[in-house]
């Protein structure tokens, strides 16, 4: 019994692998082309910073299978983002009906989150309880926030750490440049 509860202490200690769907943050724009086809609509590849999304709302005829669920809950949206050719970040929206059913899944597979728990409020007054779950490790976080954008919409976000620094560092500059136009 002792080596059980021991085992299970170091395991849980270990670096978390984070991935979704065969998404890892900090991976070439190249390896993700490669799951999701030419089915992607990016903008600015070429560019040091660039985004590309995939919309299941408005692309559903051309439908990017290994992305169209998450933990068997229909995946609306997902985002990407891209710095110096590697993923800075992915961001996925998925109904808020589903969202219990995806934590819960977020969590058999990562183990326990920091919860935070708040309330947002909608233009009308309404006020729902958020919830949001963080996992963290050296080189990554991940996210997932009951309300989104809006009250029907809950987002799973898992970012690259080191990436995420640059592409602030890129604002920084690019505000500093632009200063000199006030």
């Amino acid at each position: 019994m002792r080596f059980l509860i021991l085992t299970l202490l170091m395991l849980s200690t270990q670096a978390i692998s984070f991935e979704i769907k065969g998404v890892v943050p900090g991976m070439t724009f190249e390896q993700l082309e490669k799951l999701t086809g030419d089915l992607l609509m990016c903008k600015d590849e070429k560019t040091p910073y660039f985004t590309c999304t995939y919309d299941f709302d408005h692309r559903n005829q051309n439908l990017i299978e290994a992305l169209s669920t998450l933990a068997e809950a229909p995946a609306r949206f997902w985002h990407f983002e891209f710095v110096e050719g590697r993923l800075k970040s992915v961001s996925i929206r998925i109904r808020n009906g589903d969202f219990q059913s995806v934590a819960f899944a977020l969590v058999a597979k990562f183990g326990k989150p920091k919860i935070e728990r708040s309330s947002v409020q909608t233009k009308a007054g309404v006020s729902y309880p958020q919830e949001i779950l963080r996992w963290e490790d050296k080189e990554t976080w991940l996210v997932a926030s009951r309300y989104a954008s809006d009250i029907n919409t809950s987002e799973i976000v898992l970012s690259h750490k080191a990436l995420a620094k640059i592409r602030e560092k890129q604002l920084v500059d690019q505000a500093f440049q632009k200063k000199k136009d006030l």
